[in-house]
């Protein structure tokens, strides 16, 4: 197994996921968080949005989420707007000076809507340049607000603990020609998570 390869499996089972996280904050052209890829014409204006995909852990609700987007092409600017609904956002997503992170909480427990998913953002992107097949990805926070956090995380329903649970970071692929995406709309189970890793 290469050493990189080897590392992700080692951080997977420092969080505790003995079966994988199902929950993730993905990047999505629609609300209902059916699309991951969009067209991003140069000096238009083009909605995205930010949203929690609970499951697992998190299925009954969250109190917050922690992380980063990378690969926005340098010079494009974003209008981000937090959920109403939140008490708190400090940070940006697509911040560009450390510290690279976003973090929002809600005063009380944000259960999911009828398709498994709480609003975090909603983004309005200017593309200032082209931009073809170029990745956007929801990481872990940099530096993350709490160095055992190795992924992006969410704060459950637990009051008064709060506990911080992983997450998958989504993608989202910028005006595709050659790349297509799918949204992962299913619980992934460990062996899924093990078969990434054979070669």
């Amino acid at each position: 197994m290469k050493l990189g390869k080897a590392l992700v499996v080692v951080a997977l089972l420092a969080l505790g996921a003995g079966a994988a996280f199902a929950q993730s904050i993905d990047l999505t052209g629609d609300p209902a968080g059916l699309t991951c890829q969009g067209t991003f014409p140069v000096g238009g204006a083009t909605p995205m949005f930010i949203v929690a995909r609970l499951g697992g852990q998190a299925a009954a609700g969250i109190t917050g989420a922690e992380f980063w987007v990378s690969g926005l092409p340098a010079g494009w600017l974003t209008i981000v707007t937090p959920n109403p609904a939140s008490s708190v956002a400090l940070g940006n997503p697509f911040a560009t000076l450390p510290p690279l992170r976003a973090n929002i909480a809600f005063p009380g427990c944000m259960p999911p809507d009828a398709n498994g998913l709480v609003p975090l953002y909603t983004i309005t992107v200017i593309a200032m340049s082209p931009a073809t097949d170029t990745f956007l990805s929801v990481l872990v926070a940099n530096p993350p607000s709490n160095v055992a956090y190795t992924t992006p995380i969410f704060t459950l329903c637990d009051a008064p603990e709060y506990t911080a649970v992983p997450a998958f970071g989504g993608q989202f692929i910028i005006n595709p020609v050659a790349r297509h995406c799918t949204v992962g709309v299913e619980d992934t189970t460990w062996g899924q998570v093990k078969s990434l890793f054979g070669n």
